[in-house]
C-alpha cells in the first residue's frame, strides 16, 4: 500500500475495547484492520496459565486452522525471532529475516504455497505471564508491509494489546471454538524462556 490513512485505524479504538468484553467481535475487527492494511486476514493468539487459544478473521480462519493442525505453528520461526528482535510494535518479515532465510525456511515455503508469505506481527509479553500475538497476513504477490502501514498499525497496537489481555483474562475460551485452543505450549512459543523473551 502506497498511502495509509492512519486516522481510519485510530477510529477503531472504541471497537477494539468493545471486543475486549465481547470476544465474538474479534473476527470482524481483525477483518476490518486487515482491509485497512491491505492484508488477506488477521490472527490473534493469546495464552496465559489458564487459557490458550486463537481467533481469526473469517477469510483466513480455515487456513490458520490447517496451519495449526498440520504442525506448522510448532515450526513457525516468526515468534522466536520476533521476541529476539525485541520490537515493541509491529514488524514485518523482511525486518526479521533475510531473503535467503525466508527462501530456505520450510514454514515460509508452506505459506507461499498457500499464496501467503508476508505478515505484520506484534508480540506482547507483559510481566503477568500472558502472551499475545497479533499477525496480519498478506498475499505473497502483494509484497511486504511498508513502514507507513506498520506505523498505522502501531497507532492502535497498544489498544489491541490491552483489549486482548482483558479478553484473555475474561476467558476467551467461552467464545472461541474448542478446536482453536489446540496450540500446545511448545508450539506456540519456541523461545519463551530464552533471555531475549522480554516484555513489550
Amino acid at each position: 500500500m502506497s498511502r495509509v490513512d492512519q486516522s481510519k485505524f485510530e477510529a477503531l479504538a472504541d471497537r477494539i475495547y468493545e471486543a475486549a468484553v465481547v470476544p465474538e467481535l474479534w473476527p470482524e475487527l481483525l477483518e476490518t484492520v486487515g482491509a485497512l492494511s491491505g492484508a488477506f486476514g488477521g490472527v490473534l493468539f493469546a495464552s496465559n496459565p489458564q487459557f490458550s487459544g486463537w481467533t481469526a478473521s473469517p477469510r483466513i480462519a480455515p487456513m490458520f486452522a490447517e496451519f495449526v493442525e498440520k504442525g506448522w505453528a510448532a515450526r513457525n520461526p516468526r515468534p522466536a525471532r520476533g521476541l529476539a528482535f525485541g520490537a515493541g510494535g509491529f514488524v514485518g518479515d523482511h525486518e526479521l529475516f533475510s531473503p535467503e532465510e525466508m527462501d530456505a525456511d520450510p514454514t515460509y515455503g508452506y505459506l507461499r504455497g498457500q499464496g501467503m508469505g508476508w505478515c505484520a506481527g506484534k508480540i506482547a509479553a507483559p510481566p503477568s505471564g500472558d502472551m499475545l500475538v497479533f499477525s496480519w497476513e498478506r498475499r505473497f504477490v502483494d509484497g511486504p508491509f511498508d513502514r507507513a502501514t506498520l506505523g498505522a498499525l502501531n497507532a492502535i497496537g497498544g489498544h489491541l494489546a490491552r483489549a486482548a489481555l482483558i479478553a484473555a483474562r475474561l476467558g476467551l475460551a467461552r467464545a472461541w471454538p474448542p478446536r482453536r485452543c489446540a496450540v500446545r505450549a511448545g508450539a506456540r512459543l519456541q523461545s519463551r524462556d530464552t533471555p531475549e523473551a522480554r516484555p513489550n
